[in-house]
Formats: structure tokens, sequence, C-alpha cells
């Protein structure tokens, strides 16, 4: 890496390549892109001039995501002087500076944000509503959910009434059941509800779990397949369905 130098300039989206090295193309990363663009929160991309070419070895889906949207000019930084070899070292090593941001860390400045992160009031809301709190601390408490990630990923996924459907639901079957706020049991709610749907008897649901405590539903799922909240949503669904002559739930839907 002798001699060399850095610049900082727009260049023609038409003129960078990609070598050998550069990772296949997830077209849903790029998707990602497209729809959510917001050119604050686009990074430069990382070139390097060789043989007379630019070579990008950081942010090829931000360049494809710009033909996409037929933006003609991106930022990038250029450096001069790398082999091919040194542009392979720093694909390689592009993300050992970094500090992945806590998911604790994320709530907060996503609280902060305000109106700016509209997800994350509407969570806030309705667990306050319902007397609950979010601690991403991991530190449990009485009426608190520590599982923050599983929380927006189900809010995301399933809506402001998927998270109420799921909340009044653990409230209603256990009380204040110790184990009840866990990751497994929030996560195998969600995956029921957003499986089933209206095919689901709430009224014969909560009846069903409130037989049970929350702990003994991850403790008796171990045997199923799955990840802990596919586990515990089979097992739940079986309870679900034990004795049920018809509309039983299909138990294969679950992933």
């Amino acid at each position: 890496m002798n001699n060399r130098k850095i610049t900082m300039i727009e260049v023609a989206v038409k003129d960078v390549n990609f070598a050998e090295y550069q990772r296949s193309i997830n077209k849903q990363v790029v998707l990602n892109i497209v729809e959510y663009f917001d050119i604050h929160r686009m990074h430069p991309i990382e070139l390097s001039f060789r043989d007379g070419r630019l070579w990008c070895f950081n942010g090829q889906h931000r360049v494809l995501a710009y033909k996409k949207m037929n933006i003609a000019k991106i930022p990038a930084q250029i450096h001069y002087g790398l082999t091919y070899e040194d542009e392979a070292m720093l694909f390689a090593k592009q993300h050992d500076n970094e500090r992945r941001v806590s998911i604790r860390d994320i709530w907060n400045a996503g609280n902060a944000a305000g109106e700016k992160m509209p997800n994350y009031m509407t969570i806030k809301s309705i667990m306050e509503d319902r007397g609950y709190k979010i601690n991403p601390s991991k530190k449990e408490g009485e009426n608190t959910f520590t599982c923050l990630a599983t929380i927006i990923k189900g809010h995301d996924t399933y809506g402001a009434d998927g998270l109420k459907r799921v909340i009044d639901t653990i409230d209603a079957a256990w009380g204040n059941c110790a184990g009840r706020t866990s990751s497994d049991i929030t996560s195998a709610l969600f995956r029921i509800y957003g499986t089933y749907g209206k095919a689901v008897d709430y009224d014969r649901l909560i009846n069903c779990l409130s037989k049970h405590t929350a702990l003994s539903f991850i403790r008796d799922s171990r045997d199923e397949r799955g990840n802990g909240g596919v586990r515990v949503a089979r097992h739940m669904v079986n309870v679900y369905n034990n004795k049920l002559r018809k509309n039983k739930l299909d138990i294969d839907l679950l992933r």
C-alpha cells in the first residue's frame, strides 16, 4: 500500500466495477435501500483506482440501489495505490473497526427521535397503556419486558394490533406468572397470530395457556423442532389442538 492517497468525490455509477472477491448480490438488501432511501444515511462507497478503472470494495449494494433508482452519481472515497490483493484484504476487514449499536442504545435513540420514528412511540404507548414497560438492559422486573428486539420485530411485522393482541394474551393467560414476558413466549405468540390469524379462537387459546405456567411452556417445548420461539409456539398449538375435533391449527405451518 505504498504511495497511497485518498480523495472524496462523486463518481458516475456506470463507471464503478466489481472484482471477484466481492460478495454475491442480496437482492432484498438492494430493494430495502431503494424503499427506505435516505441520503443522510448513505455513506460514501469505497473505490480503488487501479489499472485505469474504479473498483468497489465497500458499497456494492449501494451502487446497485443507485442504478435501480437511476441516480447517475454516487459519493465515493477513492483510494490510490492499492493492488488487487490490498482491495481484497480491505473488503474482508471492512467491519473490523465498527462497533455494533446495542439494542438498548437503538431503543433509547428511537425514543429520543420522537415522531421521526413513530413505531417506537407506538410500542411504548401500547406497553404503558397495559401497565408494562420495556427495560432493554436485561434487568428483569415486575411487568417488564426485556426482549426488545422480539417486540420491535413483532410490531414491525404484524403491526400495532398484533402487538396489542400478544400483550393482551399474556396478561389474560398468566397475570403475574413468572416467565410470561420472556422472548420465547412473546415470539411464540407473535408467530401463532401471524400464522393463523382469525383461525385462532382467542378465548380457547387463553383458556389453554392459563392451565399451564409460562415457564412450563418453555420447559416442555424442548423436544419440538425449531428455535426457541418456534418450539414454544408448536407446543402451544399442540395444547390448543388437544381434544379439538375440528378447526385444529396446522402445526406444520409454523416457521
